[in-house]
């Protein structure tokens, strides 16, 4: 019940989002992109995650968190 709880990103493909962001940091902590390459690669697979999900899809998950994160269940 504690006011400082942060929940779980809760949308459909997270596990895809944060994968594609693990393998851009590593991309570039590697030395085998810069890190402006690496997050450019990983902005154009978000857009085809998004794509497949579907941007309405995925922007009613997000405010269905934050509602519950506001406690406006």
């Amino acid at each position: 019940e504690s006011a400082n709880r942060v929940y779980d990103l809760r949308v459909p493909g997270v596990s895809q989002f944060m994968s594609s962001m693990a393998n851009g940091v590593a991309e570039a902590m590697a030395g085998q992109k810069t890190p402006q390459e690496a997050l450019d690669g990983v902005a154009e697979e978000w857009r085809g995650i998004v794509d497949r999900i579907g941007e309405d899809r995925l922007r009613e998950a997000y405010s269905n968190l934050v509602r519950l994160e506001d406690g406006d269940n």
